[in-house]
């Protein structure tokens, strides 16, 4: 594919970073297509996606979905450390 991004969100623990992982990681085996596909990792306390698109369009659209899906992770994962 010719069209990549990269986001990297580091936390303030491993423990948080794995959640957030966790989290997200599934959505790769549901999110499917043939425009787009996404990796997802974590090193200690960063989790890296990594995405991969055939086109600028495909691209803005996957950014705009991982996007979204950690910031449900994060809100999620703050509501339980707090509640």
């Amino acid at each position: 594919m010719d069209h990549t991004a990269t986001i990297s969100c580091t936390y303030d623990s491993t423990e948080i970073a794995s959640v957030i992982h966790d989290a997200i990681v599934i959505e790769t085996k549901t999110i499917t297509g043939d425009r787009a596909t996404a990796t997802i990792s974590q090193n200690k306390a960063t989790v890296v996606i990594k995405i991969d698109a055939r086109d600028p369009r495909a691209l803005r659209a996957a950014k705009h979905t991982w996007f979204s899906l950690l910031k449900a992770a994060e809100k999620t994962s703050d509501a339980v450390s707090v509640g």
